[in-house]
This record gives structure tokens, C-alpha cells and sequence, in this order.
């Protein structure tokens, strides 16, 4: 809740000549520690080619796994209380001797941490100045870096029963395709166990009422707990920005940010003084489109009541502006010079792919794709084994869709060479063709 004091963070404000001593200092200890391989491959977090999307469509690769081979897929989300702010600046420092960081480096972070206070001002009115006693910076680029290597030792703690998936400090697990049925449950309870377990030894406190469980699948009934509290079972929570529903069918997140884009937009149509078009379609791109795109490669609208609902978004707003009215969705389209947010999505599919399948995301592309080892003269080189999926959630997800689609994509005009290329000659022309409503 907004109107909760604690649910708010200190942010620092440094100097400019700070921000590039430390962004220097990060550049060189991200490489030290991805050299030598120092950070676990499962987080996802303020990392280089990892992103909300890697995490999300690696967990889901897994789950529509399970679902496809008919087993339960039960996902426990852990959520740690002011994760940022409770490091505790000693053993921070201990882990960081053992990731080989010593010497001046050690010790610059270990004065950058230590005696730092803190003030708040509200209007003219000054708190009493506070001494900050534990955390890491927020609102600085080394802060998170620090945080990643404080967090990094939690995968260890547990065996491979399980998957772990991080994002900074949003923590979820799963457990293991291989393992049997009657295995589920209380190896989930185990691992929740050696979580707690740590979280106690390394004094970063859980907060239990947030954690959640979701099972995919047929709800087995299990009951989970942490340090005695039963963790609570949804239909769907809110992962990385994305609603994961038991059912894995996305219809819920697509209802969430179609409600709140339509909000977005109608303000921007009420309280923007100008009726400049131009003026009123650039904040339609800059405020509503990425309510509506964020991570889309993850929940692509397959059901045509949901296609129909996302483009509504855009439909309305351009029906609204100036001297629109009169015009067909199609003509207010290019008048304006937009795209339909169901031919932006299908881009956006095709383009990942691209950076899956040239290695330009950390991800490991044997996972999403098999590439054809012997391709024929027709079509380009670059071309995908299409896999058959049995189940909905399975059929529709991202490496078994955009397959269908990359094959078809014409050699003479789909230029492979680099991923800006590729995604400028992704044309209308071209990708008309897989839009269901056809509002190009």
C-alpha cells in the first residue's frame, strides 16, 4: 500500500564524480565474477543479457514441462523483509574476501558502506539525522552488485531436488521435473526449511506473510510452512510483473494491464492541455505502450477475446484524439503512424528469438530451440525444429509459437546479419500475415 510508511526506501543522492568511480568499480568487479564463473547461473538480477524475461521464460519452460507430462508443478515464492537495507555490513565484507575482492578494493567498499547517515525532509521540515548501521546503498550501481554476492551462496545451500530462480531478492522455487510424485511435497518443505535456516544465519529476515505457494495443475491440498507459519495457497501471484495463474492461460495479468493502460490513457486524453496529435500520441507511446509490451515474449495473448482486449487499448485512444473520429481503426492507424500492438507483440516474439538463437541473452539455447543441422535450399539457413506440444500451456508458449512463425519468415527479406537489422525488416508486409485481427 502507498499509504504505508514502511513499504518506502531510502534512495541516496551522490555526486556525479561518485557515480563514475563507482560505475569504473562495477565494470571490473562484474567481470572478475563472471570470468570465473562467482555468480550463480539462476540469477537473473542487474546482470548483463539477464533480464525479467530470461528469469520468467526459463521457470515457464519448466513448469509447462511438468504440465505436458501431467504432474503437478507446486512454485513457493519467497519474499524477504527490506532485503536491501538488512545486509549486515560485516559478513558482506566476509563474502567478499571469499569472492577473491581484498586489499584497497575491499577496503574502499568496506569505508563506502560504513558511517553513512541518513536524513529525510518533508516540505521545510529536517528528521534527526540517523546512522545507517546495515544495508547497502539504494540508489547507487554498486549496491545491487553487492546485494547479488550477499544473496549468491542461497542456491548452494540446496540440492538439485529443486530449482531456485532470483531476481536481486525476489526468490522462487520449484522442484525437480525428475522427481517423483509422492517426492513433491515434502522435498518443497525441506528446502523451505534450509531457507529459513539461512536467512536466519545470514540475518536477512523473511517476511512470511508475503510468501506464497502456487501449484499448477491439480491443487494437491499440501499445506507448507516457514518457521511454524502455514505460507499461503493462491490461484495466482504476481511474479516479476507478470500474473502467473494456476492454468498458465495469462487471461488475469492480460485483464490487469488492459484495465490499468485504459486508465493511463483516458488521463492522458483528460489532463494533457495540448491537442497537439503528436504531442498526445508520444505520451500514448511513452505512458501506455509498455503497460501493455512489458515482457510479452512471456504471456503473447493466444485466446482472441484477449487479442481483442489488449488492441481495445489503442483502438480507444486514437478514436479520442482530435479529428479521429470519423476514421476506420485501419486509417486512424496510418494517419498517425502506428503500429497494432498485435503486429508489435509478434515483433517482439521474432526478435528475442533472434537474440536467443545468436547468443545475445544469457540463456542456454538448446533449452528453446533445436536448430535444423541440414537445411534445405527453400527459406533461410537459420531454420527451427517445430516441437508438439499436447497441452495448451505448452503448445502456446514462447519457443513453440515463434517456431511456426520463423520458419515461413522469407530469406529475400528477413536480413539476418545483426539483430537491428533483423528487427527493421520485420515489416507489416511480411508479419500481416500471422495477425489474427490484421490491424496493421
Amino acid at each position: 500500500m502507498s499509504s504505508d510508511p514502511s513499504n518506502y526506501r531510502p534512495i541516496s543522492l551522490t555526486s556525479v564524480f561518485s557515480k563514475l568511480m563507482k560505475r569504473v568499480v562495477v565494470l571490473d568487479l562484474l567481470a572478475y565474477l563472471q570470468s570465473n564463473n562467482l555468480i550463480n547461473k539462476q540469477q537473473h538480477g542487474c546482470l548483463k543479457k539477464r533480464c525479467t524475461a530470461t528469469n520468467l521464460l526459463e521457470s515457464l519452460n519448466d513448469w509447462t514441462v511438468n504440465i505436458e507430462n501431467g504432474r503437478r508443478q507446486p512454485i513457493a515464492y519467497i519474499d524477504f523483509a527490506k532485503a536491501f537495507d538488512s545486509v549486515c555490513h560485516s559478513k558482506l565484507l566476509a563474502k567478499l574476501r571469499q569472492y577473491g575482492v581484498c586489499g584497497s578494493l575491499l577496503e574502499w567498499i568496506g569505508n563506502f558502506l560504513t558511517d553513512r547517515t541518513q536524513q529525510t525532509r518533508v516540505g521545510q521540515s529536517m528528521s534527526k539525522i540517523s546512522v545507517i548501521i546495515s544495508g547497502v546503498i539504494q540508489g547507487s550501481c554498486l549496491g545491487p552488485v553487492l546485494f547479488l554476492l550477499y544473496v549468491n551462496d542461497l542456491i548452494d545451500v540446496l540440492s538439485d531436488d529443486v530449482i531456485v530462480k532470483m531476481y536481486a531478492d525476489d526468490v522462487k522455487l520449484y522442484t525437480n521435473c525428475m522427481l517423483s510424485i509422492n517426492d513433491i511435497n515434502p522435498q518443497l518443505q525441506s528446502h523451505l526449511d534450509k531457507i529459513c535456516r539461512w536467512a536466519h544465519e545470514w540475518q536477512l529476515p523473511i517476511s512470511y506473510t508475503k510468501c506464497n505457494v502456487l501449484e499448477i495443475g491439480k491443487p494437491s491440498g499440501a499445506e507448507y510452512k516457514m518457521s511454524s507459519q502455514t505460507i499461503v495457497p493462491v490461484d495466482n501471484v504476481v511474479d516479476l510483473g507478470v500474473t502467473i495463474d494456476n492454468k498458465l492461460k495469462f487471461s488475469d495479468h492480460i485483464n490487469r494491464i488492459v484495465c490499468k493502460a485504459h486508465k493511463r490513457a483516458n488521463l492522458i486524453i483528460r489532463c494533457f492541455m495540448s491537442r497537439d496529435l503528436s504531442s498526445l500520441v508520444r505520451a500514448f507511446k511513452v505512458y501506455v505502450r509498455p503497460v501493455v509490451e512489458y515482457c510479452s515474449v512471456v504471456w503473447n495473448a493466444h485466446y482472441m477475446k484477449d487479442i481483442v482486449a489488449l488492441e481495445r487499448v489503442q483502438r480507444r485512444f486514437t478514436k479520442r484524439l482530435p479529428g479521429m473520429k470519423a476514421f476506420t481503426y485501419h486509417q486512424r492507424l496510418v494517419k498517425l503512424r502506428l503500429e497494432s500492438l498485435e503486429f508489435r507483440r509478434i515483433r517482439l516474439d521474432l526478435v528475442f528469438a533472434y537474440k536467443v538463437i545468436f547468443n545475445l541473452v544469457d540463456v542456454n539455447r538448446d533449452e528453446f530451440f533445436t536448430v535444423r543441422i541440414n537445411n534445405s535450399r527453400r527459406g533461410h539457413r537459420y531454420k527451427l525444429y517445430v516441437p508438439y506440444g499436447k497441452t495448451t500451456a505448452r503448445y502456446n508458449y514462447f519457443s513453440y509459437r515463434v517456431s511456426r512463425i520463423w520458419n515461413t519468415l522469407p530469406l529475400d527479406d528477413v536480413d539476418f546479419q545483426s539483430v537491428h537489422r533483423f528487427r527493421n525488416s520485420l515489416t507489416a508486409n511480411i508479419l500481416v500475415r500471422y495477425c489474427k485481427l490484421n490491424f496493421i
